[in-house]
C-alpha cells in the first residue's frame, strides 16, 4: 500500500519532533534510530525513507528548534516593558525541563556538544541560531 505525499510529509514531521525531543533530552550520541522508531511505532527500515543518516535527521531537528523557542518569543511579546529580560530568564530557568530535558532549550541542552558535529550539522546549527 502506498501511503499519500501528505501522509509521508505529517510522518517526517512527527520523527523530526521525536527526535528534537530525544537530542534535547540525550545529546546527539544518545539518540538511537532503532528507539526513536520503535517510539513512534514505525519500522527502523522506514527512517532510511525520510532521511539519509541520522546526521541529516539531527540538521533537519536543529532547523526545527526556532518553532519550539516560539514560546519564549510569545512571552516576551506579552511582558511589560523593561520585563522582557526577566521573562526569557525564567523561562528557561523553569523547573518542567528539570523534571523532562526533552521540554528544554534544545541549544542549552547540545552546546557542548556541537563542535563534534559534522560540518552541514554544524551549519544548519549556526543558521537556526542567526
Amino acid at each position: 500500500m502506498r501511503y499519500s505525499a501528505e501522509h509521508k510529509q505529517e510522518t517526517r514531521k512527527r520523527i523530526v519532533r521525536a527526535a528534537a525531543r530525544q537530542f534535547c533530552r540525550h545529546g546527539g550520541k544518545g539518540l538511537a534510530i532503532a528507539d526513536l522508531m520503535r517510539e513512534l511505532g514505525l519500522t527502523h527500515g522506514g527512517f532510511y525513507k525520510h532521511f539519509d543518516s541520522k546526521q541529516q535527521l539531527l540538521a533537519e531537528a536543529i532547523s526545527g528548534f526556532d518553532e519550539m523557542e516560539a514560546g519564549v518569543v510569545d512571552a516576551v511579546s506579552k511582558a511589560k516593558p523593561g520585563a522582557e529580560l526577566k521573562m526569557i530568564i525564567e523561562h528557561y530557568l523553569r523547573l518542567e525541563p528539570c523534571s523532562n530535558p526533552g521540554a528544554g532549550c534544545p541549544m542549552a541542552a547540545l552546546s557542548s556538544e556541537i563542535a563534534r558535529y559534522p560540518r552541514p550539522v554544524r551549519v544548519e546549527i549556526h543558521r537556526a541560531m542567526s
